[in-house]
């Protein structure tokens, strides 16, 4: 039994008195810790909770809402009061009815009890690990400005009038350190080190902060490169943040409202024939996985790109009823219970060539690791994207000197199209992620 049940049992009992025809109320709890240190002194140790209640019903035909941060018995008379007086007031045409429940749930294993083992102390130590081992990797790192440790857990809860009760926990955690490494003509800091993970048992803090401190090395003495179009190796780090940009084009609230140029695209070609898109909620221990969506609809695992064929949008109960389809379990509700369609482990299939042979592939071009401003210089509704940029240059079939200060502008859609090959993924799919890509060819500006 969920240790909402008792919250549960007498907000409902409350919400029947006082006349409400149907009721449903969803919780989230999250439990936080974090270490951070800069330049080898801890300045931050923190340990957060936080809980929320939100209660909607149907009160004299109309919908109403009330929150709350307080999951007890004290709450119960103001959520139920709130939400009777609130009914109605705002006419919003994105609510949805009170929802009976999925037919079954899939089995998802989505927390690791190995979490519960990492105690602040114990994440200080892989801290101060990680911090050492970038540090002390080459007398060319000077600092490390940042070294984070970050672990959460959280429970959702949501149970309903109709008969619906469902439950789940989850976890993740985090891992960040920044070296940063000088020699006579430059500084520099490493890009992309950042490690995500469910749970720190996997996570090697010697090797990953020798890896960070030989990014930022290996950045010294870039320069930028001469304006033209290039054949492009996208680091998996960089082609998942173009990816975690532009889902919301998959989105079928945004089609449904003009904000998706793949509107009425369904079974057309959109994507180069080896890539395959897809959004698999139901893989055990990834951060993105759950059994079901913020509305209570059972997820599953999709395909949303199928050999460049576009198969489906991402839906919620209102715009699966829209649409005349079935909900895809991407209902998801934000601090305020309102509910955005949002991906689980949203992922490019991966393919068969290493990093290495994709530079081979390429011959000559350039290797993107790092871009900025996605999110003032892209545009999701019409793919257009420009964006500061950094990297190396790839000679030969090899990746040879860095890049920096150079621009990359073009489409998320012709992208997709120009995509040549697909590379092997060596990071998990936590998430929104990729493998490497070879994309046939981007505008650099450049000197």
């Amino acid at each position: 039994m969920s240790k909402f049940e008792n919250f549960k049992t007498e907000l409902f009992s409350a919400a029947k008195k006082k006349g409400f025809s149907d009721w449903e109320v969803y919780i989230k709890q999250i439990k936080s810790s974090a270490v951070v240190l800069a330049n080898d002194e801890v300045i931050e140790c923190s340990i957060a909770e936080t809980a929320d209640a939100l209660f909607r019903g149907t009160f004299n035909g109309k919908m109403g809402c009330a929150s709350s941060q307080e999951i007890t018995a004290d709450s119960v008379p103001f959520l139920v009061e709130s939400a009777s007086q609130n009914a109605g007031i705002v006419e919003d045409k994105d609510i949805t009815p009170i929802f009976a429940g999925s037919e079954s749930y899939p089995s998802v294993k989505t927390y690791d009890e190995s979490i519960d083992d990492y105690s602040q102390k114990k994440q200080l130590e892989i801290a101060n690990a990680l911090n050492r081992s970038a540090k002390k990797y080459d007398k060319k790192i000077q600092a490390i400005d940042r070294c984070c440790i970050a672990t959460e857990t959280g429970e959702v809860y949501i149970a309903n009038s109709l008969g619906l009760a469902l439950s789940k926990k989850s976890c993740e955690a985090l891992a960040y350190v920044e070296p940063r490494a000088a020699d006579e003509s430059s500084t520099k800091n490493g890009y992309n080190n950042v490690w995500y993970g469910i749970t720190l048992e996997k996570f090697e803090a010697e090797k990953f902060g020798e890896e960070a401190a030989e990014r930022a090395i290996s950045y010294l003495g870039a320069k930028s490169v001469k304006s033209g179009r290039y054949k492009v190796v996208l680091d998996e780090t960089v082609a998942g943040d173009f990816l975690s940009t532009f889902f919301s084009v998959f989105s079928a609230k945004n089609a449904q409202k003009g904000f998706s140029l793949l509107a009425g695209k369904l079974g057309e070609t959109v994507a180069s024939s080896i890539v395959t898109l897809r959004d698999d909620a139901l893989l055990d221990y990834r951060s993105g996985s759950t059994p079901f969506d913020g509305e209570g609809v059972a997820c599953k695992n999709k395909t949303i790109i199928e050999n460049g064929v576009f198969k489906t949008f991402m839906h919620s109960l209102k715009t699966a009823a829209n649409d005349g389809v079935a909900p895809t379990g991407n209902g998801f509700r934000d601090a305020n219970g309102q509910i955005f369609i949002a991906p689980t482990n949203f992922y490019i299939a991966e393919g068969t060539k290493t990093l290495p042979e994709l530079f081979e592939s390429a011959k000559d071009g350039l290797y993107i690791t790092s871009v900025q401003g996605l999110h003032s210089g892209a545009n999701p509704t019409s793919g257009d994207f420009s964006l500061s940029a950094s990297g190396f240059l790839i000679e030969n079939g090899k990746k040879t000197t860095p890049v920096e200060q150079i621009t990359v502008a073009g489409n998320f859609f012709d992208l997709l199209k120009n995509i040549i090959e697909v590379g092997v993924c060596t990071l998990t799919k936590e998430g929104i992620s990729s493998p490497p890509l070879f994309i046939s060819e981007i505008n650099v500006a450049g000197e």
